[in-house]
């Protein structure tokens, strides 16, 4: 809001209306990108949206009119929140049952330390310049789309693939993509929440 108001010079009203569209667009994705996911896989869906997130942040560093913002706000809100669904529905998958509430809990533990460390960066960043802000954080969610991209081939196929699952349990191998896929999902959340801050 504040960037909206006094970088870009929109009034209050207008950035008002502006984050308001993001929140409604978020509402909204939340339930589709989980059917997405079962159709294209939830590791893949990610790194897409990754993608969208991190070009849409990017390019929310140019904008100039109302329209501008308007629909890289879409972009951003169409990305980053649809990722919330899907990457709580990796966690779940590719947790192993006995251990469903530990990941669940350092993955919670994980994107509050980065939602802390990223008010910090942001508020650092935001002293030289309001729109660097959105270039890192969009240079940095599409490094976090390939990484995850780059991860997800390097352990095999795709978790959401039910009988890679099923074997990759039994071998007792589930834990090997979880841990980096953990670690994909700290840095992911260290980007996305310095939008926040």
């Amino acid at each position: 809001m504040i960037y909206l108001t006094t970088h870009l010079k929109f009034s209050a009203s207008t950035a008002s209306l502006l984050v308001m569209l993001y929140g409604f667009i978020g509402s909204l994705v939340g339930p589709i990108a989980g059917r997405i996911s079962d159709k294209v896989g939830s590791v893949r869906l990610q790194s897409i949206l990754l993608g969208v997130s991190g070009c849409m942040l990017f390019a929310f560093a140019f904008v100039q009119s109302e329209f501008e913002a308007a629909l890289c706000i879409v972009g951003i809100a169409l990305g980053a929140e649809a990722y919330r669904a899907v990457n709580a529905a990796s966690v779940a998958r590719m947790a192993p049952s006995e251990l469903k509430a530990v990941v669940f809990a350092v993955s919670r533990l994980s994107l509050n330390l980065a939602l802390a460390l990223a008010a910090v960066i942001g508020g650092l960043v935001s002293t030289i310049s309001f729109p660097a802000i959105f270039i890192l954080d969009g240079v940095t969610a599409l490094a976090a789309a390939v990484l995850i991209g780059w991860l997800s081939s390097t352990v095999g196929a795709d978790p959401d693939v039910k009988q890679n699952v099923q074997s990759m349990e039994q071998q007792g191998e589930c834990t090997v993509p979880l841990r980096w896929f953990l670690v994909a999902s700290f840095f992911l959340a260290l980007v996305l929440f310095q939008g926040y801050s």
